[in-house]
C-alpha cells in the first residue's frame, strides 16, 4: 500500500517572530513544505532562508491584496501533487507529539477521512497565557471553540478550492458548500493542541505587523488564562535557533498588562452577549 504523502502550504508576510518555530515544529514529519512570501519588510525571508532542508520550497511572490491572497492559495493547490495538504500559518507552532499523531493518523487512517480537525491555544500577550475556549467561537460540526481544519485529503475531494477574500477565506468543495458544511464529510478530531500566536506581535515590531492585511484586528490586549507551571511547551521552543530569531520566552510588558486589565472584562462581556459561531478552515 502506498504511504500518503503530505504537502504543507504556508503563505506569509512579516512573520519573523514565529515562522522559524512554525516551520521547524513540523519539518521532520511531512514530505514537502511550500512557503510563499507575499512582500515581507522584516526579517521573515532571512529567517526562512536560514532553514536548510530539501523539503522546504521557498518563493517570493510579491505583495498581495485580500483577493489575490486567495488566488495564491489556489495556485498552491494546483501545484500540489500529494494526496494530503496541511495548512500551516506562520504563527502556528506544533508540539512534536501532536504533529506526529496527526501524520500517523493520515498515514494509517487517512483513506477513510476528508479532513482532520485540530484544537489550538490562542496565545495572549506571551506564550504563558491563552484565551478562553469561547474566544475563537469556531464551529466545525459538533466542535465549537478553538478548532480548525488543518489536514485535508485532496484525493477524496476533487475540485476543492479557496474562495472569498482574506479574512473570510474558506475551503469550498467542487459543488459549492464549505468543506465543513459538506453533509457527507468524514472527519475526526485529533488529540492534543498546537499553539496559535495570531494575537501576539508576529513581526519584529507592532508597526511592521500593521503593514499586513487584517493584522490590526488580530493583536489583542487580554489577560487570558495562565498555563500551569508544569505545562509541557512545544519542544521547538528549546531548540538552538539562529541569532536573528527572537526568544519565545519574553513575558508581556507591564504596559500590556495595564491595557489588558480594563479591556478584558469588556471583551468577555461582548463574547457572552454577541457570540456568533464562525467557520474555520
Amino acid at each position: 500500500m502506498t504511504v500518503p504523502r503530505i504537502t504543507v502550504h504556508t503563505l506569509v508576510r512579516n512573520e519573523s517572530r514565529w515562522i522559524w518555530f512554525a516551520l521547524m515544529s513540523i519539518i521532520n514529519y511531512v514530505d514537502e513544505i511550500m512557503v510563499w512570501d507575499t512582500g515581507s519588510t522584516d526579517d521573515t525571508v532571512a529567517v526562512i532562508k536560514s532553514i536548510s532542508d530539501p523539503k522546504l520550497h521557498f518563493q517570493e511572490v510579491g505583495e498581495v491584496t485580500p483577493e489575490s491572497f486567495t488566488l495564491m492559495h489556489n495556485r498552491m493547490l494546483r501545484q500540489t501533487h500529494t494526496d494530503w495538504m496541511l495548512i500551516l500559518d506562520g504563527d502556528e507552532i506544533w508540539p512534536f507529539p501532536v504533529i506526529s499523531s496527526l501524520v500517523t493518523a493520515i498515514r494509517s487512517q487517512g483513506g477513510n477521512f476528508d479532513f482532520f480537525v485540530c484544537h489550538h491555544y490562542d496565545l495572549l500577550g506571551d506564550v504563558y497565557h491563552y484565551q478562553e475556549e469561547t474566544g475563537g467561537q469556531y464551529q466545525i460540526g459538533e466542535y465549537s471553540g478553538q478548532f480548525s481544519i488543518r489536514a485535508v485529503n485532496l484525493a477524496r475531494l476533487p475540485g476543492l478550492h479557496f474562495c472569498k477574500p482574506h479574512g473570510q477565506i474558506g475551503l469550498f468543495t467542487a459543488d459549492g458548500p464549505l468543506l465543513q458544511d459538506l453533509p457527507t464529510a468524514a472527519y475526526k478530531l485529533l488529540p492534543g493542541s498546537y499553539f496559535h500566536a495570531t494575537h501576539l506581535v508576529r513581526s519584529s515590531s507592532l508597526n511592521l505587523d500593521l503593514q499586513v492585511i487584517k493584522r490590526s484586528s488580530k493583536y489583542k490586549y487580554e489577560l487570558g488564562l495562565a498555563f500551569p507551571q508544569d505545562f509541557s511547551y512545544t519542544e521547538v521552543f528549546y531548540l538552538p535557533r539562529p541569532r536573528l530569531v527572537p526568544s519565545p520566552w519574553v513575558r508581556r510588558s507591564f504596559g500590556y498588562t495595564l491595557n489588558a486589565l480594563w479591556q478584558t472584562p469588556l471583551k468577555i462581556a461582548k463574547r457572552r452577549l454577541l457570540a456568533t459561531p464562525k467557520s474555520g478552515y
